[in-house]
Order: structure tokens, then sequence, then C-alpha cells
């Protein structure tokens, strides 16, 4: 479903596009496109061409790849203002494809648009490419978890990669989505059986609460210092 938003009066001071001249922003706002997106609908998926980026308005999307039987394997999460998809050069097709986790307001703007929009606007282009530069990253950091941390320390792992994407509630505990454990185990590279374990492990020490898909991190310093070996907290 379509819906409307105004990138000049827009609030939302994390978003890239607010860096663009005030005509660059009148420009954006009257050829982009804007939908809301139902919790679990596709975007975008694996083999569609790449016409243009996505700019979560408000909401949360996961970022899947399929393996040879179909399975779906979690690979990176995006939350409000986050950028996702990319610009391309040449024709290309999308190897992953995108999903909503949450009902998601979203804006697709086309590649001869964000393009000439790069060349013109110094603070956005910069502005991308240090996000870009942090999602890479963070992509490394989770290759690192999965090759080298044993199953709980990747648990642990996953646990604050969610909440550094998707923030907290006003407990400032308790993580900003809902997860099932299928979700948490797949992005930390694990099973079902061993993310109900470890959880449960967890909250034996009173380290973690997962009540209803909610995750709760209690002791969000004795997680920090289970990983500090791998990620020193500065």
């Amino acid at each position: 479903m379509k819906v409307k938003t105004d990138c000049i009066s827009c609030s939302k001071s994390d978003c890239f596009i607010k860096l663009c001249t005030d005509e660059w922003k009148s420009k954006i706002n009257s050829t982009k496109t804007v939908c809301l997106y139902p919790k679990n609908q596709y975007i975008f998926k694996a083999g569609t061409p790449v016409m243009g980026a996505y700019f979560i308005c408000k909401g949360k999307v996961k970022v899947v790849s399929e393996d040879m039987d179909g399975k779906e394997q979690t690979v990176r999460l995006a939350g409000n203002c986050h950028m996702f998809g990319h610009v391309a050069v040449k024709t290309e097709s999308y190897p992953i494809s995108a999903v909503t986790m949450d009902d998601s307001t979203i804006c697709f703007i086309e590649n001869s648009i964000l393009q000439e929009a790069y060349m013109q606007n110094n603070p956005f282009t910069f502005q991308t490419m240090v996000f870009y530069a942090r999602e890479l990253r963070k992509l490394e950091e989770r290759l690192k978890c999965l090759s080298l941390m044993n199953t709980e320390k990747k648990v642990i792992a996953t646990l604050q990669y969610i909440a550094d994407t998707f923030g907290y509630l006003e407990d400032n505990s308790t993580i900003a989505v809902k997860l099932t454990r299928k979700e948490i185990a797949d992005l930390a590279g694990t099973n079902i059986e061993q993310v109900s374990r470890i959880i449960s492990a967890l909250k034996l020490k009173n380290w973690v609460q997962y009540e209803q898909k909610w995750i709760t991190l209690l002791d969000i310093k004795a997680l920090n210092a289970e990983i500090a070996s791998f990620f020193p907290i500065k």
C-alpha cells in the first residue's frame, strides 16, 4: 500500500536524505515511492533486478540468503532510517532477499535519482559511505563470531547485534523487537535447540529474560564481559 511522506518536513534527523539540499529533498520527495509493507512480506526477492535503494522510514527488515535446499539464513538486520539494497552501476540482480519483521514504511529511490544526488550532495554521499563502512565492519565482526566463538558466545554476540540494530524499549533493557528462537538461531548460525539451552542457562544466571518473544538483557555488563576478548568494550 502506497503512503505519503515529506522529506522536507520530516523530523527524522538520522535519515541520510536530510543531508541533501532543499532543492534535492524536493526532487527526491517528488520522485520516490513510499509503501507500507505488512509484517513478513518480501520487499524484493533474490534474482530480481536492482532498480534502486530502500530507506526505512519506520519498521524492521531482515536480509536473507538461501542455500541450495532453499533454507533461508538471515545475514543482516535493518531498522529505522537504515538503508538497504544498493545502487547498481550496471544491470544487476539481488543475490539476497529482504523481508519485513514488522509493519514497515519504506521509501524507494531509483538508481538514476540516487546517482545524481550523490554527485550533487557531498554530505549525503559521505554519510552513505560511513553507513556502509559500519555495516561492513559489523559483517566482519559477525563472521569472526561465527568462525571463532563457541555456541554460547555466538548467541550472546547475536543478542547484542540485535540490540545494537533495533535499540531498547523504554525500560532500556528489553530489545525493541520480538524474535522467535529460530530467528535468533539463524542469526547466530546455530539451531533452535542450542539457542533454547543457552537462553535457559543465561536465565539461570539472571543475565537474560526471554518471555513471549521479548528479549531482556538484565546484565549487559556481564554479557559484554563474556565476549570482550573478541570485541573489546571501549
